[in-house]
């Protein structure tokens, strides 16, 4: 997708999809966005908090922007690690906590 120009900027597990033949398939781009000339800096977050990276959540870096492209690996990688140990690495039930937790925690 980012070869193509697509930022998806809401990969999580339920998005990610096996076909038939064993062939993954990122599913909703319903939150997607096009980047023209390789610009992928970001300045809005979209997504299922769980899986927004951190930079995304900095007051102070979201004011500048963020790479989209780094967003979606983050949020590959989060639902790598829901795979494998059916769980998020970083959960709260507070928002606020969430964030950093996500912002801080190793």
């Amino acid at each position: 997708m980012h070869r193509q120009g697509i930022i998806h900027r809401d990969i999580k597990p339920q998005n990610i999809l096996e076909d038939k033949d064993g062939r993954i398939i990122v599913a909703d781009l319903g939150v997607s966005t096009e980047i023209a000339d390789g610009n992928d800096i970001q300045t809005k977050t979209e997504g299922t908090y769980h899986f927004m990276c951190p930079e995304s959540l900095n007051k102070n870096g979201n004011s500048v922007g963020y790479s989209g492209r780094a967003a979606d690996v983050w949020a590959l990688g989060i639902s790598f690690y829901a795979f494998a140990f059916y769980k998020v690495p970083f959960n709260s039930e507070n928002l606020m906590e969430l964030f950093e937790l996500i912002e801080k925690a190793p």
